[in-house]
């Protein structure tokens, strides 16, 4: 005798919510909410999100895009620190190999704003880092450079509201110089 379960929209919130107290990373806790998909912790966010809309056309809903991009920005956050105050611009800067790391988070800001790398290589990086797995990370000469490999490969971060932390000083305006 088998016995077949169906699981509903209100047992997968369930399972995130019980999984919560687990502390789950946000993008564990975003892909969590989708029966029968199976995040891999060690692919790219941005790779992720589109082999789950590939599987699960509701994933690739505006509203669905967003939280995934909340989720994003919070694992993003976590790693680099997630309030202007509080961001620690100095393992940023040895990540993006800085020469002379800057000596105040002022002189970090003016650094990095000459750095363009796309935000989920750049949590990728991190990601794989740490797990002692650690990956090529590139870094553009310039914002168009940047634009088209972000366009090209898919990896468009949604500009939140407002950029707190490490994410403000990375994050750069991608269509303004293609005149979109």
């Amino acid at each position: 005798m088998s016995t077949t379960t169906t699981t509903t929209s209100s047992s997968v919130d369930d399972l995130v919510s019980g999984l919560a107290g687990l502390s789950l990373s946000p993008l564990s806790t975003f892909f969590a909410r989708f029966p029968g998909f199976t995040y891999n912790t060690s692919a790219n966010a941005a790779s992720e999100y589109r082999r789950l809309c590939n599987r699960q056309k509701q994933a690739g809903k505006p509203a669905v895009r967003r939280q995934f991009s909340l989720a994003f920005e919070e694992e993003f956050n976590s790693r680099f620190g997630g309030s202007v105050q509080d961001w620690d611009w100095q393992r940023l800067c040895e990540i993006l190999e800085v020469k002379n790391v800057p000596m105040s988070k002022t002189q970090a800001k003016k650094v990095l704003q000459r750095i363009h790398v796309n935000l989920y290589d750049l949590e990728h990086y991190d990601r794989r880092l740490v797990l002692g797995q650690p990956i090529e990370l590139k870094i553009f000469p310039t914002v168009q450079a940047l634009s088209n490999y972000s366009t090209n490969h898919l990896k468009v971060f949604l500009k939140p509201k407002k950029g707190k932390g490490a994410l403000r000083w990375i994050l750069r305006e991608l269509f303004s110089s293609r005149g979109y």
